[in-house]
């Protein structure tokens, strides 16, 4: 066991990967110094506890103005010495929005005297989630609307599934299953397992999951596509995505609602 005065600098290769996923992090990371932190269970959930907690902070309630980041940090090293081993960086459900920036949002919340609404933590997460999607956006004709677009989203799916399913070490990570592609109603996959939704369970956080679930939904927007589900693993028995062009007569016949608790859901399913 490490001692608990035990520190050591970040990979330069881990804080290059991120930089070049995301231009807005490596703004980010080009005004701090070289980062440290103590010997945590995954060096790059330290790594994304960092930046985000950086990139957070401007946002958080006044209120909370106080409040230590050596609390949040306890809190996030918490949960990650509870949260089983997932894969790290290798993982593709790891990156911008992923696991660990979602236990860091439960962390946060948690650690804060003044808790954030529902909608705090839902921009919060979509801060981070959507800027990979918002950056497709710019171009033109990735339009989910057209065949040939959202086959090769559907294969980028197909992928993503085959090296979840390569990445994962253990029985605790992601479980995606993508059905076959069918032109005339869109693509269809779903998560038998999400380890969000079960840390949140494990740890009573199961109010915050509709404020993470629903950026589903505004990332989809972003390649001109409509998320159409039922539920996720956090308020069902899977995660299910129906993606159709959000200018198709199936989107216009399944229109979102809000239940309850707050998730999103689509009617006539």
């Amino acid at each position: 066991m490490p001692k608990k005065d035990s520190y050591f600098p970040f990979d330069e290769k881990e804080i290059s990967w991120l930089c070049h996923r995301d231009s807005q992090l490596k703004a980010v990371i080009s005004h701090m110094e070289k980062p440290k932190r103590k010997l945590l269970p995954d060096l790059f959930s330290g790594l994304i506890f960092y930046i985000i907690y950086n990139r957070f902070r401007q946002k958080l309630p006044k209120q909370n103005g106080h409040v230590s980041n050596k609390s949040i940090e306890e809190q996030y090293a918490q949960y990650l010495k509870e949260l089983p081993y997932i894969g790290g960086k290798k993982s593709i459900h790891n990156g911008e929005g992923g696991t660990y920036d979602c236990i860091f949002l439960f962390a946060l919340y948690e650690a804060l005297n003044h808790k954030p609404t529902m909608q705090d933590i839902y921009d919060l997460n979509c801060s981070v989630f959507l800027p990979s999607f918002e950056k497709l956006k710019k171009w033109k004709f990735i339009d989910a609307n057209h065949a040939l677009i959202l086959r090769i989203i559907h294969f980028v799916f197909r992928v993503a599934a085959w090296m979840g399913r390569k990445d994962r070490k253990t029985e605790t990570g992601f479980i995606m299953c993508v059905e076959p592609f069918v032109k005339t109603e869109g693509i269809h996959y779903r998560f038998n397992r999400c380890p969000i939704a079960e840390f949140a369970k494990a740890h009573h956080l199961l109010h915050l999951m509709p404020a993470l679930c629903n950026g589903d939904y505004p990332a989809m927007e972003d390649l001109h596509a409509t998320l159409i589900r039922k539920n996720t693993c956090a308020n069902g028995d899977v995660c299910d995505y129906w993606i159709v062009g959000d200018k198709s007569e199936i989107a216009k016949t399944h229109p979102r609602k809000t239940d309850d608790a707050g998730y999103w859901y689509n009617k006539n399913l």
